[in-house]
């Protein structure tokens, strides 16, 4: 391994490809092609007790994941 890089590179890889899927979609509402972005008409969840929506709780450790592979 490469001091844990390969981790990142599929980290950032994966976040330039949402960003240019998000840029796509915001392209397709300012020209016209769609009325709606569908993910910012969905109400916000709120919080259903202190402290069991944190941080930990929505992400996954890369150790964790890749053994799921």
């Amino acid at each position: 391994k490469r001091f844990g890089w390969e981790v990142l590179s599929l980290r950032y890889g994966g976040m330039i490809m949402r960003l240019k899927d998000v840029q796509r979609e915001i392209r397709r509402y300012l020209s016209g092609e769609i009325d709606a972005i569908v993910e910012l008409d969905v109400e916000p969840r709120g919080f259903i007790k202190k402290g069991h929506n944190t941080y930990s709780k929505f992400v996954v450790p890369a150790r964790d994941y890749l053994a799921l592979l």
